[in-house]
């Protein structure tokens, strides 16, 4: 949140300086009254004296640049998953698919059903809406 927070008051032309949160903690951990009063003071009195240090803010390409590229590894972990979960239900039955490229999955798991005919579904929804009712 510190960087959302940063970005938005930096647009709005405040002068911002973001400390490390360990060092604060480490800093107020020293003082008698923890009350949120308390530590206000005790940062305020930690920037008058200058015994900070100064955390470096990414920019906001490089922030867009990692949630794309986090959301790009979750979705291909979830899509190894789903490729792994339907290979350990069909070798259940013996049906093994071996090494198979991800664009032809889809296309060598259908292939490998035209075999076991029970295991396929005319409409997977169908079934879905049989049990749900």
């Amino acid at each position: 949140m510190s960087e959302w927070l940063y970005g938005a008051l930096v647009e709005s032309g405040f002068q911002i300086v973001c400390i490390e949160a360990r060092h604060v903690q480490r800093f107020l951990s020293s003082r008698p009254n923890k009350t949120d009063r308390s530590d206000a003071h005790g940062i305020a009195e930690m920037m008058r004296l200058g015994h900070y240090r100064e955390v470096h803010v990414k920019s906001k390409a490089s922030q867009i640049l990692r949630t794309i590229l986090i959301a790009r590894r979750k979705f291909v972990d979830q899509m190894l998953a789903i490729e792994d979960t339907i290979r350990g239900l069909l070798k259940v039955h013996g049906l093994k698919l071996g090494l198979v490229h991800r664009a032809r999955f889809a296309t060598k798991v259908e292939a490998v059903l035209r075999d076991a005919p029970e295991l396929r579904l005319a409409n997977p929804y169908s079934t879905c809406v049989t049990l749900c009712e």
